[in-house]
Order: structure tokens, then sequence, then C-alpha cells
């Protein structure tokens, strides 16, 4: 049984090299459904979402300031750890870390299969990938990710609930 205190954790990625349209008109089930998923075994995945304020400075009256919502800005990191994967596993990361353009990011709370899993899906750039190899040959990789910002398609990163894949 699922621990019920244990809520917001972020525990399954998956990916495809391609900017894929997640817009309104693709139902949750149609986006978690798609059998060109890969997962990727991770050690953790961090999401950070944060709304840029905007000040605006009455030029008339000069002290007056207010603030305006920006964008919203939402990175992903993920970290792994090359001992705790397979050959294939490992393939995956490292087509994924080379990977130059758009890729589609899933990360869910649980198996895409599941009906009840939730997170967000996105269309993505990789910022940052930082490769370290400390003593006893212990890799350990991290990827951070943001909104691609030339996708076809908008929103760029939206929410998901639950698949429905009987």
């Amino acid at each position: 049984m699922a621990n019920p205190d244990h809520l917001g954790e972020y525990s399954k990625l998956y990916y495809q090299s391609s900017d894929l349209d997640i817009s309104s008109s693709v139902t949750d089930a149609t986006l978690l459904g798609d059998a060109s998923w890969v997962e990727l075994c991770v050690v953790d995945v961090g999401i950070t979402r944060a709304r840029t304020l905007r000040e605006v400075v009455d030029r008339c009256v000069g002290d007056d300031k207010e603030y305006t919502g920006g964008k919203r800005d939402t990175g992903i990191t993920v970290n792994l750890n090359e001992l705790r994967l397979t050959d294939a596993m490992v393939k995956a990361w490292q087509a994924l870390s080379d990977t130059s353009g758009i890729v589609s990011l899933l990360v869910l709370n649980d198996a895409r299969t599941e009906t009840s899993a939730w997170g967000l899906v996105g269309n993505f750039l990789i910022e940052q990938d930082d490769d370290t190899q400390p003593s006893e040959g212990n890799n350990t990789n991290a990827l951070t990710f943001k909104p691609a910002a030339r996708s076809a398609y908008s929103p760029k990163v939206r929410r998901v609930y639950g698949s429905g894949i009987a």
C-alpha cells in the first residue's frame, strides 16, 4: 500500500527525442499511452516552478512601483548513478544527454500505465550536463532542462493526470 503522506515525489522519467504536441487538444490518456516514451531509471527528479515578477514604474509619478506577473519558468533536474543501470539504460541516458534538439519529457509520480499517476509533460532543451567521476568509478550524471522556446507547440509544459490505460 502506498504511503498517503508521501506526496509530490516524482519517481518516473520518460523521454522522446522530439517536439511533441502537448496542446490541450491531446488528451492525457493519449500522451501517456504513446508507445514512443523511453523510461530512464534515475536517482531523483527535481522540478522548480517559478514566476518572475516584473517591476512596473509609473513614469509620471516615478515612485509608484507595481508588480505584474511574468512568464512561468519550469526547470527539471535529473540525477542518475550509472552503477544502477543496465547497458540499455546507459545507452538511453547517453542518447538523451547527447541530444542537441528539443526533447519531450514526461515526469510522473508513478508508472505511466497507472491510472492514478500524475505529473507533467513538456518540450525542453538541455541547459546543463554535469558528469562527475569520483573515486571507485561511481559515475554520477545530472541533466538540467528548460522549456524550449522554439517548440512549435503551446503550452511548453502542462500537467497530466492519470492515463486511463486499461
